[in-house]
Parts: C-alpha cells; structure tokens; sequence
C-alpha cells in the first residue's frame, strides 16, 4: 500500500462544521483536510452538505459560478529570539 503524504499546512480554519488545514490557498484547486484524522467521517459530511448547498444554489440561479466556502487564516509562524 502505497503511503500518501499530505503537503505542509499553510492555513487553518474551518471547512463547514469541521476544523481543517489547508495549503496551496492560492491556487485553483487547494488541498483541504480534517485537522485530526478522526474527524474525516465529519469532513466527509461537511463536503456532501456543501455539494447539496452548491447543487441548490445551481438550481435556482443556472448562471451561478459556485465556490467553497473555506474560513481560513494563515498559520502563524514561531519567530525565534
């Protein structure tokens, strides 16, 4: 089995109801994933209430470019000295 290894966190925050990291913010598609690793049945539900959220905001308004909605800060970095 083939290990998968998750790229350095760059923010931290909220992906719906569950607390999450995220990197690469800035980019097309960022990697977002449960802070802890017991909370990724929670992330999984927090991703299907969002597609149902974008799949009805679709319906009513057609012409709609849906997004994800992410609360996001960035990661405050320890300075020595």
């Amino acid at each position: 089995m083939a290990k998968f290894h998750l790229p350095a966190a760059t923010h931290e925050g909220w992906y719906g109801i569950c607390p999450g990291y995220a990197s690469g913010v800035d980019t097309e598609a960022p990697c977002v994933w449960a802070r802890w690793w017991f909370l990724d049945p929670l992330f999984w539900v927090a991703d299907k209430l969002e597609a149902v959220r974008v799949w009805w905001e679709t319906m009513l308004d057609p012409t709609m470019e849906p997004m994800f909605r992410f609360r996001l800060k960035p990661i405050a970095k320890e300075t020595e000295g």
